[in-house]
């Protein structure tokens, strides 16, 4: 009797251990993937947590525009070149474009060279006046006119003998209206 007992109890061993499934195989993947996906985030988030450090401190003073210096000081200035009005037929219709024309220059150098733009006033008229009137009208319509800046940085620089003195050209103004 003992030894069919023992039988029993191991046919009924055997019958509890359940061989896996498809349907077994596919819930251990996935939750196997879903444990590996958790790890990872965690993992993640302590890397970012303590190597990331904090934001950045900002004091007065630092991020001083590109205008100044480390003390305050304004190491640009702006100077008025000339307010002009010029005509472009170049595109098949003519276009009156208005405009005002600023430079940034060196604030060491601003008496200077605002003696020489007074001085030679008629010649930068001039040379801006043929640059509008030779311009392709798609560079007058650029967003930023950045064309028309570096044709003007190069006159104004050949004028006034040397284009170092000279860190942009500004348009505060700059109107185009047709003629027609």
């Amino acid at each position: 009797m003992a030894a069919e007992k023992e039988q029993r109890k191991d046919e009924q061993s055997e019958e509890k251990v359940v061989p896996f499934t498809n349907r077994n195989r596919n819930l251990l993947t996935a939750v196997v993937v879903g444990g590996l996906m958790l790890l990872e985030g965690v993992g993640i988030f302590v890397a970012v947590k303590y190597m990331g450090g904090g934001p950045d401190t900002l004091r007065a003073g630092d991020g001083i525009g590109e205008g100044s210096d480390a003390d305050g000081k304004m190491s640009s200035a702006e100077v008025r070149v000339t307010d002009l009005m010029a005509f472009n037929s170049s595109g098949g219709r003519v276009f009156v474009y208005q405009l005002s024309v600023y430079a940034e220059i060196n604030a060491e150098e601003s008496s200077k060279i605002k003696d020489m733009i007074e001085s030679r006033q008629n010649a930068i008229d001039d040379r801006f006046s043929k640059v509008i009137r030779s311009s392709d009208p798609k560079y007058l319509d650029e967003p930023g006119l950045e064309t028309l800046r570096r044709h003007f940085k190069r006159e104004l620089g050949q004028i006034l003998g040397d284009e170092s003195h000279i860190r942009a050209i500004l348009f505060p103004e700059f109107k185009k209206s047709r003629a027609d």
